[in-house]
């Protein structure tokens, strides 16, 4: 047992009885070896750990000769079995077929006839004689020698025959043995081969996560190293220009405020490219009013476009509704990004923005922004390549236009973050149009205009096709009609045109560029007059025919919502006391300039340790804490504030003020407790949105 176990195939025993008959005939035991399935039995210590079992069977000896050869109770040959056995001891098996025709004894004793081959069966060797005696052969017929001649041959192939498919199945067994082995092994390198990818790809996961992690740390210093040192030249400048300065002076204090806008602007691009290359932008789906954001983003253009002398115009659809939802911070920056193209490339003619909303089903919607322009357009062979990154319609080294080439790479990409698209149709030479393609949820239909008495109606012939098809729009969307009979008519002009003599033009709302004024005259024939700064909001326009309708309650010839940061910066005059927690000592002198020209009165302090001891000693109505201070940094900080003021305490409100332009600071800010975040460079524009809250609180 040990040694089929060892071997891994079938081992007979020597010679013994079986003593279960009545003629106890002699035989051999073979034991056959079952291993343990799928496992690796390549080597003898492999075989025995995963040795299952054993099949064993009894062989008679007589049966297993005599049976295939038909040679029972044979009374001519005799056939005589012995086993060499082990070391060349032979052992006597036995004697099959004896009659007593056929003598015992060798064919040399009987002087008969014999033949003796060896036999392999089941690792023993046994020895086979066929003795055919001289008696036997005198008895025999003239065909019986034949016959006996023929038997032992045949006896002699059958012995043979199952000599060699032991061999055959010993061979086979050896081979399948081997082939498993061999698939053994290969799975096994295969096994190890894909431990060694996984392995891999768990380092390089880990290697690339790391990267990432290091290019948003280097995004986040890269950002508060550029826009902390930006806050001051931009602060300063616009407080500069905020003094009596000679014409001169004024010029290079322009200069330099527009060069820092450009710096601002390149390292924006610079820094959301990377962003989106990292996939570290983060969408949020929020409600907004669609025609606050696209007629804001467009007035931020109206002085670029109104020194070039170019027209800006907003349209409006008058079904627009009131809410929708999406991220509006996002598609600020792309429809900024195609407004500031459209403006840099038209020297003459108009920029026209047009919004409307395509609904299907439910509240779902499609969302559609189109900037068209007059200007040089773009050739059909550049068309695929302007959405590259650092590529512009004009690459040649003399372009006329600056830019990082970055604008249109980001606006498709963030539109694609948005389940949206961009499109873009182009003459050269003749203008381009960028279709801006979003889907919207509907959350909050717009509510007409309840007016007392008959609304007005509004006549704008006068005005250029896209603009007179604008102020058209508006005026459905207010309720009002468009030179409609019986109805009064306010006539809108373009009051940067001169004015020219003539009779009375009754109610005039006169159009207004960026910086300029309407002229005395146009005042001087009218019965009332109001102006509107371009590009024209619904609401300004809704407030110029209020006031056209009620004369009494206004002063004639005034601007009737031409600034829109008018109101607010009237209404930040209250006296606020703000804190200022700042490290830098400039941006500290920014900061506290720009918000006493708000009317606050304002302390700071150099790191957040000394803001959380001013707070303790008195009250504050807000505090701007930069995130990033010695000491004890602006989180920190504000967790203290909170901790001092408890659960029944006055809140004071904290906004964040730091050069980090992440999304992952702003989060942070918020989770430290903070109530808003503004980012570095601040403006009097943001100073004063953030003055609002607190300003409510303290009223």
């Amino acid at each position: 047992m040990d040694l089929a176990a060892a071997q891994g195939r079938s081992v007979a025993t020597r010679p013994t009885h079986f003593v279960g008959e009545q003629e106890s005939p002699q035989g051999v035991l073979v034991f056959c070896p079952v291993y343990q399935r799928r496992r690796v039995i390549d080597t003898p210590e492999q075989r025995v750990i995963n040795l299952k079992g054993f099949v064993v069977g009894f062989l008679r000896v007589g049966d297993m000769v005599t049976a295939p050869t038909g040679l029972a109770n044979s009374d001519v040959v005799s056939l005589r079995l012995t086993d060499v056995g082990d070391r060349g001891r032979p052992v006597a098996i036995g004697e099959f077929c004896p009659t007593s025709g056929v003598p015992s004894g060798s064919a040399a004793e009987t002087g008969g006839l014999s033949h003796r081959y060896g036999i392999d069966f089941a690792t023993r060797e046994w020895d086979c004689e066929c003795i055919v005696s001289a008696a036997a052969i005198r008895r025999m017929r003239s065909w019986q020698p034949v016959a006996v001649l023929v038997g032992t041959l045949l006896l002699t192939a059958c012995a043979t025959l199952v000599a060699a498919l032991l061999a055959t199945h010993a061979s086979r067994a050896e081979r399948t043995s081997a082939e498993r082995a061999a698939a053994n092994a290969a799975l096994r390198a295969e096994i190890e081969e894909r431990h060694r990818t996984e392995q891999q790809l768990i380092e390089a996961r880990e290697a690339a996560l790391a990267a990432s992690r290091m290019k948003s740390e280097f995004l986040a210093n890269m950002s508060h190293e550029l826009r902390t040192p930006l806050n001051g030249v931009l602060g300063m400048t616009h407080l500069l220009l905020a003094t009596d300065l000679t014409s001169d002076q004024r010029e290079c204090a322009e200069t330099v405020r527009q060069s820092a806008d450009s710096l601002l602007a390149i390292i924006s691009d610079i820094l959301d490219f990377s962003r989106i290359e990292a996939g570290r932008i983060d969408l949020e789906q929020v409600e907004f009013d669609p025609l606050t954001l696209v007629e804001e983003a467009a007035a931020g253009f109206a002085p670029a476009a109104a020194a070039k002398g170019v027209g800006l115009i907003v349209c409006s659809d008058p079904e627009l509704p009131a809410g929708l939802e999406s991220d509006p911070t996002r598609v600020r920056q792309v429809l900024s990004n195609l407004l500031s193209n459209a403006v840099k490339f038209t020297s003459q003619g108009e920029v026209v923005v047009e919004s409307r909303v395509m609904r299907s089903s439910g509240r779902e919607a499609r969302w559609q922004l189109s900037v068209r322009d007059t200007g040089i357009g773009i050739p059909e062979s550049r068309r695929d390549a302007i959405f590259e990154s650092f590529t512009q319609a004009d690459g040649s080294t003399t372009r006329r236009f600056g830019g990082t080439g970055l604008g249109l790479t980001i606006s498709r990409r963030l539109a694609e973050l948005l389940g949206g698209s961009i499109t873009l149709h182009s003459i050269e030479g003749h203008g381009t149009t960028f279709t801006l393609d979003l889907p919207v949820r509907v959350v909050r239909e717009r509510t007409p205009i309840a007016w007392e008495t008959r609304p007005p109606a509004l006549d704008a012939s006068a005005l250029g096709d896209a603009e007179r098809e604008a102020i058209e729009s508006h005026a459905r969307a207010l309720g009002m009609g468009c030179c409609e009979r019986g109805s009064r008519v306010i006539r809108v002009l373009d009051a940067d045109a001169p004015a020219e003599e003539g009779p009375p033009l009754g109610l005039v709302i006169g159009l207004c560029c960026f910086g300029h004024e309407p002229a005395a005259r146009w005042v001087e024939r009218c019965e009332a007059f109001r102006c509107v700064r371009r590009p024209v909001r619904r609401r300004a326009l809704l407030d110029a025919v209020i006031a056209l309708l009620q004369p009494a309650q206004t002063e004639a010839g005034g601007c009737s919502a031409c600034c829109p940061g008018q109101e607010r910066a009237e209404a930040s005059e209250s006296g606020l006391r703000v804190l200022v927690a700042e490290d830098n000592e400039v941006n500290r002198r920014v900061a506290k300039r720009l918000l006493e020209r708000l009317g606050c009165a304002v302390e700071t302090v150099t790191d957040g340790a000394q803001a959380v001891r001013s707070l303790s000693l008195q009250p504050y109505d807000l505090v701007l804490m930069d995130a990033h201070m010695p000491v004890m940094d602006g989180f920190e900080a504000t967790r203290k504030i909170r901790e001092q003021e408890g659960a029944g305490g006055r809140r004071v409100r904290i906004v964040a003020l730091t050069a980090s332009a992440t999304v992952e600071d702003r989060d942070r800010c918020l989770a430290a407790g903070m109530d808003g975040f503004l980012t570095k460079p601040v403006t009097l524009d943001t100073l004063r949105d953030a003055l609002l809250p607190s300003q409510r609180m303290a009223a």
